[in-house]
């Protein structure tokens, strides 16, 4: 049997699987609501099953001891899914009735549902205002399972303000408490979380590998009731398995997770696992094929309002079409996804979403606006950049704060103790500073990199990499300048491929490109150093040929004629020819007029028969153009 067929078996045998547990699960309770536990596990299996679980408690809710369990359920399952706008509506409907407002309990869960909403949106200053005061509250909290799921949001707080070490120790505190208890049990799954936003930190910080054994720990944590989660970690094992190099692996675990997704009506989970699809299959080489999924990812997203995610596909949506060569709807989709990342806080999508669109824009035929959209991405990664080191310096005050507080409580005799230990914090924090740093300027040198390809970018053809138009254009007129003041030599040769309309016809546009990108390649390798060579049309070039006579340009013309006809082929037995116009630049000509001689000449290679070389200055009536269309 082929790998391929392998492949195949294995992941239906995994769907398979993951059909039976929930078949299973289902048969196995009489009652969903029996008991808190049931219902828990009824959340991990379906989502439209668990709905009209909690609904059924929430009609026999015959107390507000009832009303306010079945609403914690509700918010619980709600944001289990990814369902925001339900979650919005219904925050807005729970804290309006005055029963449910009075539980204290059903208000941190309302705290932690609004700061999750917030994140889905790409606010992660809102979601931390969200959980200002829970934070201070933490150790009060009775329940550990409310606890441990406050911390779980506060660490993804953190996260998404660059506060990845006081993220990562609240995790790993969170897993060894879960993971001293029962086996099988919902601490477990809570661990299973925990190791999946470690993971999601590392993803963050590009370190694949550990991201990987996060990802693996968590679905070996994850009890087997736990479908959803194991659903999640499973697909987390395909993300990392793909980066670091285990591709049909990375292919086989996410079908399996998107099988689990649909199974249970997931569309949250289904959503993220169709982008990440259209990701393996773009990196694969299918790239017309990872359109699809992708489309299938933003629709669904749509669906559920989060509008980060909606950006995110967006972003990889515009991407993709920009590189299968729909490029109107590429720039259009990129663009949306501009607007709807201006209306976050999230430098990050801001920055994302700008380079997307400038590159849609660059590969549109756009270069100047494409600069003008890098250089908002430039500014958005500044941003982001001071938003990370502002963040974590705040952190450090606020450490130093609570250190210095903690001094003055102490008794006298401890103080030169613990003074000596502050000392230590404090060249710790000038550590971590000086790291920051040195983060700080890596970016900056990053942002140089990016700023030096932006203005290749305006300046240069996307396809052949020579001179664009406009540059060539600009060059042409400081050459004139420099041979007028300097009494120099100067040449131009206008080159125009033969038949190129009947290449791309009959072989196709990627033939055509490849044709051009040969010629290209040939200019670099013949001319000189100070020669300058541009494309101004689909197949005609310039090149400016600075301190050379008429003669000596007339040879290199025939030359490079001869070269391509010689070394160059459309296809086997047909060769690449091309017909050159030569006109050497006299006192008194501007660039358009030595433009003009140099087309003219071009025109009369064209009609004398094409593959050929003509000198403007062996033609008269050079005052104009003839009329009509240059022949191909």
């Amino acid at each position: 049997m082929s790998e391929a067929g392998k492949r195949l078996l294995l992941i239906c045998a995994l769907a398979a699987g993951l059909l039976g547990n929930a078949t299973a699960a289902a048969s196995s309770r009489p009652d969903a609501t029996d008991s808190p536990d049931a219902l828990l596990q009824l959340m991990q299996s379906s989502y439209t099953q668990a709905a009209r679980a909690v609904a059924r408690e929430q009609s026999l809710a015959d107390s507000a001891e009832r009303r306010i369990a079945a609403a914690r359920q509700e918010l619980r399952l709600l944001q289990q899914y990814g369902r925001f706008a339900d979650l919005q509506a219904l925050l807005k409907r729970q804290q309006a009735d005055a029963e449910l407002s009075q539980d204290a309990a059903l208000r941190i869960d309302q705290q932690i549902t609004a700061a999750r909403i917030a994140l889905s949106e790409g606010q992660a200053a809102q979601a931390a205002r969200a959980l200002a005061s829970l934070r201070e509250r933490l150790v009060q909290i009775n329940e550990p399972e409310q606890r441990d799921r406050a911390v779980l949001a506060l660490a993804a707080v953190d996260a998404a303000l660059g506060q990845r070490d006081a993220a990562t120790q609240a995790l790993g505190e969170l897993i060894k408490r879960a993971l001293r208890g029962e086996a099988g049990g919902e601490q477990q799954n809570r661990a299973a979380l925990a190791y999946m936003q470690l993971a999601a930190i590392q993803l963050d910080m590009r370190d694949y590998q550990q991201g990987l054994l996060y990802y693996q720990e968590a679905l070996r944590t994850a009890p087997d009731w736990a479908q959803h989660t194991q659903a999640r970690a499973r697909m987390g094992v395909a993300q990392m398995l793909n980066m670091t190099g285990g591709r049909p692996q990375a292919f086989e675990q996410l079908s399996a997770a998107l099988a689990q997704f649909r199974l249970s009506d997931d569309q949250h989970g289904e959503a993220d696992a169709l982008l990440l699809q259209g990701f393996f299959l773009s990196r694969d080489g299918q790239a017309r094929a990872a359109i699809a999924p992708y489309r299938q990812a933003l629709a669904l997203r749509e669906g559920l309002h989060a509008q980060a995610d909606v950006i995110n596909a967006l972003t990889h949506l515009g991407a993709q079409l920009a590189q299968v060569g729909q490029l109107a709807e590429a720039v259009l989709t990129t663009r949306r996804a501009v607007d709807l990342a201006q209306a976050t806080d999230s430098a990050s999508l801001q920055s994302d979403a700008l380079n997307t669109y400038a590159e849609a824009l660059a590969a549109n035929g756009q270069p100047a606006q494409a600069f003008q959209e890098m250089s908002r991405a430039y500014s958005a990664l500044q941003k982001m950049a001071r938003l990370e080191l502002v963040s974590q310096t705040g952190a450090l005050r606020e450490q130093f704060e609570t250190d210095r507080q903690k001094l003055e409580n102490e008794r006298l005799n401890e103080r030169l103790q613990l003074q000596q230990s502050g000392q230590s914090r404090l060249r710790w924090a000038f550590g971590v500073l000086a790291g920051l740093t040195a983060l700080l300027l890596a970016a900056l040198i990053a942002l140089g990199r990016l700023y030096l390809t932006t203005r290749r970018l305006a300046q240069h053809d996307g396809l052949t990499g020579l001179y664009n138009r406009r540059r060539v254009l600009q060059l042409l007129e400081a050459e004139i300048e420099r041979a007028r003041r300097y009494q120099l030599q100067l040449a131009l040769l206008s080159v125009d491929l033969d038949n190129f309309k009947k290449i791309n016809d009959s072989q196709g546009h990627a033939c055509g490109d490849r044709v051009l990108k040969d010629v290209a390649r040939l200019f670099r390798q013949t001319l000189r150093q100070e020669d300058l060579a541009g494309r101004v049309g689909g197949e005609e070039f310039l090149l400016l040929l600075p301190h050379t006579g008429e003669a000596a340009a007339l040879q290199l013309a025939e030359r490079l004629r001869a070269q391509m006809e010689a070394e160059l082929s459309v296809v086997p037995g047909w060769p690449v020819t091309a017909s050159i116009g030569v006109a050497s630049w006299m006192p008194g000509l501007g660039a358009d007029e030595l433009l003009q001689r140099a087309d003219t000449a071009l025109y009369e290679a064209k009609h004398k028969g094409r593959n050929r070389s003509e000198l403007a200055s062996q033609l008269g009536g050079l005052d104009s153009v003839p009329g009509g269309a240059l022949p191909a």
